[in-house]
């Protein structure tokens, strides 16, 4: 639905609405009234109470030096007292106050928060500055980053709504600072060519996406708009490619809900103003990206946790509800998976948090049953599948070269009702050295917190290397995905001139649950040292030649079929956001031997009672 002319496109603008609708006075009663919204409406009041009268104060020079200096992201995003997100979560909570809820004691502390945000030195992260925020002024070619989009579109939608209600000035000066700011950065003549058009991960969509937004809540002449939103069908085009074609989105589960959201808010406000004639939900792949979080939830909220994801997943509710309304067939997303809080600390997501009210008219399951089902992705070469015992096994190929990437070719992760037993380590604490040459000293990121091989003790590799002058990823060969598991050869992520294959071939039983792992080997360097690593979050114990794992009334013993006695050792780890997880080591079991025959493991899982 993204290829149309520009010619067509005006026309749609010149047929559409103006001044259209964007949420209905059903919308907003559902939201006032829902009982399923009890505790999100609770924790709202409850914080725009008791930031009403507190002055905004903006970051100290100290902590905006802070990434530069120290690689620490933290004390300038979210400092409690002048972090930068926290006016962003002000003006979300304040907003919702105003309009929704008819508060209007509400409305000066709204007004003086968006002031305070048009004052703001920069809108873009020291963290997105390109290693420019102590050397160049950010006034004399503005960032435009992920927040500087998202700033703009927030403060539009909140004009465009509140028109009237706001200060002449303050409505000016939205407009002013969205079209220096961002505007100008972006289309101006002669000005750089920001990276994130022409990109496959969720900044494509975030900064297109608001960017978008914000000049349909903004601008009033068709053909001004036209020059504005026609160029973003490209970035967005870009954005839906690095998408597999069966859905799959390899940054992970939460940059699934980033990324695509942002397309899903600017999809739905396009589709309003051009009175339903372009609508970029009426697409084959976008309904296999919608239904792609139904096969990572596990139960509990537990979800896949492949890349720079956490294992723990609160979806938005607005996504859920808009993707439950458009693709009725889909699979409903269990209700423990959904987030029924208004979190300050993720309101800087405004059409997210606003909308987490207004689209909020459907009821989903207690529980999925996911029993029986079997996601063989071949094009992404993953696989996830439940047994109809209730044992999840999910496992990849791909390769090392991908947005968000860890070192996890050959990966896999076994759980039970909700329940993680050998597990992913998870996404480490986000700072300059995560994002930087550093990246892979972390666990987090390194294989050697996957549950992959080390060949005589050597990682594997990330990025592309040179072969026939071409830069070629460092991935898995030869992979098949079928039903029942996943093969590939791994040896290519290695590189190791003396390793010719690494056959890994996981085979799931789909009835009973049983997992087993076969490696089989090919080196022509004698004595070549073999560690066959398997992760956890929990620590397992040895009992003479099987390790056992037992958590939350679920059990899995591991033994392999070489007899080798497994050690057990572990790493301490840092979760997402700086805050102690479940948990504050990953445990290895480690099973090391010479190569001289191929390997097995048997995963068996049971609940065990007390």
């Amino acid at each position: 639905m993204l290829d149309f002319t520009k010619e067509d496109f005006l026309t749609c603008l010149k047929n559409g609405e103006r001044h259209f609708e964007q949420y209905s006075e059903e919308q907003k009663k559902c939201g006032r009234e829902n009982p399923d919204l009890k505790k999100m409406r609770e924790d709202l009041f409850a914080f725009a109470q008791a930031e009403k009268d507190k002055y905004v104060v903006a970051p100290t020079f100290t902590d905006f030096i802070r990434f530069d200096t120290d690689g620490d992201r933290d004390a300038f995003e979210y400092g409690e007292v002048s972090g930068y997100f926290l006016p962003r979560h002000r003006m979300t909570a304040f907003f919702l106050m105003v309009w929704l809820f008819e508060k209007e004691e509400y409305l000066q502390p709204l007004i003086n928060t968006m002031w305070a945000i048009l004052n703001e030195y920069s809108w873009a992260l020291p963290a997105h500055m390109y290693g420019k925020s102590l050397t160049r002024l950010e006034t004399d070619g503005y960032t435009v980053d992920l927040f500087a989009a998202q700033t703009a579109g927030d403060l539009a939608e909140v004009v465009y709504i509140l028109g009237d209600k706001l200060p002449y000035i303050l409505k000016a000066r939205v407009k002013h600072c969205i079209q220096e700011r961002i505007f100008d950065a972006v289309y101006a003549e002669g000005v750089r060519d920001f990276w994130w058009k022409r990109t496959k991960c969720n900044w494509a969509a975030v900064c297109a996406g608001s960017i978008g937004m914000a000049a349909m809540y903004l601008e009033d002449d068709d053909e001004k708009l036209c020059d504005l939103v026609y160029p973003l069908f490209d970035t967005m085009k870009w954005f839906l490619r690095g998408y597999t074609d069966d859905g799959v989105c390899a940054e992970g589960m939460d940059y699934w809900m980033y990324g695509f959201g942002y397309y899903m808010f600017f999809a739905d406000v396009l589709k309003r103003r051009t009175a339903g004639a372009v609508d970029l939900f009426d697409d084959e792949k976008v309904k296999k990206i919608s239904a792609f979080p139904a096969s990572c939830l596990f139960g509990r909220g537990l979800c896949l946790p492949f890349s720079d994801s956490d294992g723990v997943i609160h979806l938005r509710r607005s996504m859920v509800n808009y993707i439950a309304e458009r693709y009725p067939d889909l699979p409903k997303i269990e209700d423990d998976a959904i987030n029924h809080n208004f979190c300050a600390r993720g309101a800087e997501r405004f059409p997210d948090a606003v909308r987490n009210f207004l689209w909020s008219n459907v009821s989903f399951p207690k529980e999925m049953n996911i029993k029986g089902t079997c996601y063989p992705y071949a094009a992404a070469s993953w696989y996830i599948a439940t047994s109809e015992s209730g044992t999840t096994v999910m496992a990849k190929m791909g390769n090392n070269d991908e947005s968000h990437n860890h070192d996890d070719v050959g990966q896999f992760a076994v759980c039970k009702n909700g329940t993680p037993l050998f597990w992913d380590s998870g996404c480490g604490n986000y700072s300059k050295q995560y994002f930087g040459k550093e990246r892979y000293e972390y666990v987090e990121c390194s294989s050697r917190g996957h549950s992959v091989p080390m060949i005589d003790n050597q990682l594997q590799k990330h990025g592309k290397k040179k072969v026939d002058d071409k830069d070629v990823a460092y991935a898995a060969r030869d992979v098949k995905v079928t039903e029942n598991g996943i093969f590939g050869d791994i040896a290519p992520v290695y590189d190791l001139p003396y390793c010719e294959k690494i056959l890994r071939d996981l085979h799931f039983d789909r009835q009973n649950g049983v997992v087993t792992l076969q490696d089989a080997y090919s080196f022509t360097k004698e004595k070549t040292v073999v560690k066959e690593r398997f992760v956890s979050v929990s620590e397992p114990k040895i009992e003479g030649s099987v390790a056992v794992l037992e958590k939350d009334g679920v059990g899995v013993t591991l033994s392999d079929n070489l007899g080798t006695v497994p050690t057990v050792s572990r790493e301490r780890r840092v979760s997402v956001w700086g805050q102690e997880p479940d948990g504050s080591y990953v445990y290895f079991t480690d099973f090391e031997y010479e190569a001289a025959r191929d390997f097995a493991v048997t995963f068996t899982v049971e609940e065990k009672t007390v």
